[in-house]
């Protein structure tokens, strides 16, 4: 019966040391766990949807990764659109913001906000083969109204004027129209191209060619390969020069309180204003 008593004794005390053991494990795997999954699940980021101007996709990396930086629980997803088709997304509902360069846009969309938040201006530019360093506002007008089709009659030379501009919807287009044209029709052998790039090449591949384009655009390109002219004898960045505008950052009326007023101020400030202009000159 001792030896009973004592093997009993035994096998207590060994449940007793054992199961101290079996606790301790226990509580390792559940604090590794805890580790492992956190007690409060990561928010899902809200993404903001925006279209516009092409001027901007060259920045857009660099504002989207301030932006988010500034406000983490967001992203930003843009794509370059006409900014009449980009503000059309806008007003249905598509899209979160838009930007616009066109000036007479406010006016058609009411229901819209317009902040401008960088400046641009539009530039005259010519083949390096057109005699020609400077036109006035009548004979840019003449000229893309068709009035005039022999660059002898500026005294640039001679040969065919080729007109070459921006697609309806554009910004680009917009502006010069009511800057340059007024209530003159554009000439119907203007050629339209989608954006700065396309008009870009025509006019430096075409001895004759004369277009506009976008201040900005022309970073990239090489000097010589096309020719930018005065207008009224000014250049883009002296007072009074005619085809000053701006870029305007576009949200809902009913947009109070939402991300995309996070994304307006945030390119208000210094951080996103020292973007904007990184992209403002040639």
């Amino acid at each position: 019966m001792a030896a009973g008593a004592d093997h009993a004794g035994a096998g207590g005390v060994g449940r007793r040391l054992i199961s101290p053991v079996l606790a301790g494990l226990l509580l390792v795997g559940w604090l590794t766990g805890c580790a492992r999954s956190p007690a409060w699940p990561t928010p899902t980021p809200t993404h903001l949807r925006g279209a516009g101007t092409a001027l901007l996709a060259p920045l857009w990396p660099q504002v989207a990764t301030g932006f988010s930086a500034a406000h983490p629980g967001y992203s930003l997803r843009y794509e370059a659109l006409p900014s009449g088709l980009a503000l059309n997304e806008l007003a249905a509902g598509r899209h979160d913001f838009a930007f616009s360069t066109d000036p007479t846009a406010a006016a058609a969309y009411p229901d819209l906000h317009f902040t401008p938040v960088a400046e641009d201006a539009l530039v005259l530019i010519v083949h390096p083969s057109v005699d020609l360093t400077h036109l006035t506002l009548a004979q840019a007008r003449d000229l893309f109204g068709g009035f005039i089709q022999e660059w002898g009659e500026l005294g640039a030379g001679g040969g065919p004027v080729r007109l070459v501009g921006r697609a309806t919807g554009s910004g680009a287009r917009a502006t010069f129209i009511q800057r340059v044209m007024g209530d003159v029709p554009l000439a119907l052998t203007t050629r339209l191209e989608p954006d700065d790039a396309a008009v870009l090449a025509y006019v430096r591949d075409h001895p004759g060619a004369v277009g506009y384009v976008s201040r900005r655009a022309l970073a990239a390109v090489p000097d010589g390969q096309v020719r930018v002219l005065r207008l009224e004898d000014r250049l883009p960045d002296d007072p009074g020069y005619a085809l000053r505008r701006t870029i305007d950052v576009v949200v809902p009326a009913r947009a109070a309180a939402s991300g995309a007023l996070l994304l307006r101020d945030w390119l208000l400030s210094p951080a996103g204003q020292a973007v904007l202009q990184g992209g403002s000159r040639p």
